[in-house]
């Protein structure tokens, strides 16, 4: 893969990860921006390579992949009958990060006749 510029994308967006197409262009390579404000992204990018024990690439393209499907997991688990309020909330107060928070809302509807 050659590293080209994209001229919609430009570069300081994200690193590669694997051919992008937008609007009929194929980005090849897409950069992270980590300097200055953005510096906390390498320590967060280096957790991910550590955790998925590969390199930094990887490691974007794999939390990429996991996020959806962890969220939609984390749903379905809140969503149970099982669980008392209680452990929903706690379990939605564990599960919540800086960026994806998970709430829980029980209602109470009483009908007169």
């Amino acid at each position: 893969m050659t590293d080209r510029y994209c001229p919609i994308v430009g570069y300081g967006l994200l690193e590669i990860v694997e051919k992008t197409r937008i609007q009929g262009l194929v980005c090849t390579s897409m950069r992270i921006r980590t300097d200055g404000d953005y510096a906390y992204r390498n320590d967060a990018i280096d957790r991910a390579a550590d955790f998925y024990d590969c390199n930094k690439t990887k490691a974007i393209v794999s939390a990429c992949d996991d996020v959806p499907r962890l969220v939609a997991a984390a749903c379905q688990v809140l969503e149970r009958t099982d669980l008392t309020h209680q452990q929903r909330q706690e379990i939605a107060e564990t599960l919540s990060t800086r960026a994806t928070t998970f709430e829980v809302e029980q209602s109470v509807t009483v009908e007169k006749e």
